[in-house]
């Protein structure tokens, strides 16, 4: 029993590392994209926030141990996800939406 254990540990301890490392390199890219890529405006913003919402994704599944929680938990997490792509979505439309009178400086 404690060879399968330590089995299981240790495949427990390499799916973190590979999720570590999908979470750095998508840091390393949102900081490209926001760093290299920021005259590009909404569009970049949109992709950053995508980004965003994975990471969190990937943190609250495997690093908070959520994928394996029962049917309410991915109720919740469901709900989660349209109210931030609901923002996401009133971020990128009201970009174009300037007060009349106002203007962007970009």
């Amino acid at each position: 029993m404690a060879e399968t254990d330590i089995a299981s540990l240790k495949n427990d301890i390499k799916s973190h590392f590979k999720i570590f490392a999908v979470l750095s390199i998508l840091a390393v890219i949102n900081v490209f994209l926001s760093y290299f890529l920021h005259h590009l405006g909404m569009p970049t913003v949109f992709v950053v926030l995508i980004i965003a919402a994975i990471q969190g994704t990937l943190i609250a599944g495997f690093f908070m141990h959520l994928r394996c929680e029962k049917k309410i938990i991915y109720f919740f997490l469901a709900l989660t996800l349209t109210f931030v792509m609901g923002l996401l979505f009133l971020t990128l439309f009201g970009f174009h939406n300037i007060i009349t009178g106002s203007s962007y400086v970009s």
